[in-house]
């Protein structure tokens, strides 16, 4: 700012400079002017009207002297010119200031304001976040409690139920039973093993979601843990006059926990047998796509729309399909088989069409064939494999 002043001053102390210099001559140029435009007036007055040459000798040197101004007076008026453009500056740059200035305080209160609000806004934040994890931590604890006291009950409701189921299996073998008894002998045993069907899906859910769960992961032929599954299921697929077709690679290895796997795959063909029709068909196949082990079981059941695929895997999942023979479904099933095979590194995918059919497909890391070769030379690749 002072090197703008400094420059607008400069340059008209410059101009007063050379107005200083040139006001005489411009004063003499401007005599001669008038004294040349008067002497032509008188002269031609003097020829027209005869004027006395006296008078016009008189009227010459006082129109000189009223030509020209003093240049004291020019320049007081430079130095006043000079002195209300700088007055004129100084108040517009003060008055700029000001509003600087104003603005400044302005945007410093919004931003002392917004301080403020943002420092509440973080402290209540913080409380919630405190206050959250309190209740995380509490609802964790009353959840492993529940656990706990579920897997309590459910241990001691299983050994009662197998023995119920026991008796009753002695109870029938009995010759002198009316037809009354062994209808209620009947009922005893289904609702015994409705009852075993719950309790062993609760188990299994609390086991397989437990961090202290270790699978025993150990080469096995796939093949023969699906045989045992299908034999497992197979007096329950007569009832219904099912028909379980098997498709099986015996050349497919795999590293599974065979307890927990031979769950997962009984889980998907119990679904199967559950949801189909009587008199229908169940295929069952195992076969190898490059890498990848492809465990399939489709049925000719009612299909899944596609909402309710959207949670087909989750906990306590209902579906609008019932079974068609009265069976027990928990809805815990296909959330268990899901759980079981992404802890063998795997994958579940469901393929479905309303009123023909559901595909779930089972895929694992494969293992290549170990079926011919010397029991060295396996247990050599065994090694390979597991470390």
């Amino acid at each position: 700012m002072k090197s703008q002043y400094k420059s607008l001053f400069f340059k008209i102390a410059i101009l007063l400079f050379l107005f200083c210099n040139t006001e005489e001559l411009f004063a003499e140029h401007s005599s001669l002017n008038i004294s040349t435009l008067n002497q032509n007036t008188i002269e031609n007055s003097i020829k027209t009207n005869s004027v006395d040459n006296d008078f016009i000798e008189m009227q010459k040197p006082r129109n000189k002297e009223t030509a020209s101004l003093p240049r004291w007076v020019m320049i007081l008026f430079l130095v006043s010119l000079l002195v209300f453009i700088g007055f004129v500056i100084l108040k517009t740059d003060q008055l700029k200031l000001n509003l600087l200035e104003k603005r400044k305080n302005r945007l410093e209160a919004l931003v002392h304001q917004r301080t403020v609000d943002l420092l509440k806004e973080k402290e209540k934040v913080e409380y919630l976040l405190v206050k959250s994890e309190k209740a995380k931590m509490e609802l964790q604890t009353a959840n492993e409690i529940k656990t706990k006291l579920l897997d309590v009950a459910a241990h001691d409701l299983k050994n009662p139920l197998q023995s119920i189921l026991g008796f009753e299996y002695l109870l029938k073998e009995q010759e002198d039973l009316s037809d009354d008894s062994k209808e209620m002998l009947d009922a005893i045993f289904r609702s015994s093993k409705k009852m075993l069907s719950i309790i062993s899906d609760l188990l299994d859910t609390s086991s397989i979601t437990s961090s202290d769960l270790k699978l025993r992961m150990r080469i096995e032929n796939i093949s023969a843990i699906i045989r045992e599954v299908f034999y497992n299921n197979k007096y329950r697929a007569l009832q219904k006059s099912q028909n379980i077709d098997l498709n099986l690679d015996d050349s497919i290895y795999a590293n599974v926990d065979t307890v927990w796997f031979s769950k997962a795959i009984d889980n998907l063909l119990s679904n199967a047998i559950k949801y189909s029709e009587y008199d229908k068909n169940i295929w069952v196949s195992l076969l190898k796509d490059k890498n990848k082990i492809l465990i399939k079981v489709r049925d000719e059941g009612p299909g899944i729309s596609p909402d309710e695929r959207k949670n087909l895997f989750s906990k306590f999942s209902k579906l609008s399909a019932k079974p068609t023979g009265g069976e027990n479904s928990t809805g815990l099933g296909l959330y268990i088989a899901k759980d079981i095979v992404e802890k063998h590194n795997g994958e579940i995918e469901v393929e479905t069409e309303l009123n023909k059919g559901t595909t779930f497909i089972i895929k694992l890391p494969a293992i290549e064939n170990l079926s011919d070769e010397n029991p060295e030379a396996k247990i050599n690749k065994l090694k390979k494999v597991l470390n």
